[in-house]
């Protein structure tokens, strides 16, 4: 594939190839930006799978999918969710955050 195509697919070209004017600090940058995209990617593709007509179709189909959902294992980043909570904690400041968006973005079990 063409450097074009690379930017096209992964986002980037730095993790795949390397320009003559790059170095490692870019090539972090790009490889961050990558899992941002792919990070993206997981959760559009779990929300896609988890609609009622995707889930009817399954259904038709014969799949017992009745209470089921599909899910990604999270690899754990922590420096991504130290920022990431500290992001939050901001915006809850300002606009009500539902307990829910809690459990589901920190993997934390709900107390039953």
């Amino acid at each position: 594939m063409n450097t074009e195509m690379s930017v096209l697919v992964l986002g980037n070209t730095e993790t795949t190839n390397s320009s003559d004017s790059s170095g490692y600090a870019q090539s972090k940058v790009h490889q961050q930006q990558q899992t941002e995209i792919t990070r993206s990617d997981m959760v559009y593709l779990a929300n896609m799978l988890n609609t009622p007509q995707f889930l009817s179709i399954l259904r038709s189909y014969g799949y017992p999918v009745d209470g089921g959902y599909f899910t990604f294992t999270k690899d754990i980043d922590l420096q991504y969710l130290k920022d990431r909570l500290d992001i939050d904690k901001e915006v809850a400041t300002v606009v009500p955050v539902a307990q829910d968006y809690w459990y589901h973005t920190y993997g934390i079990p709900k107390p039953e």
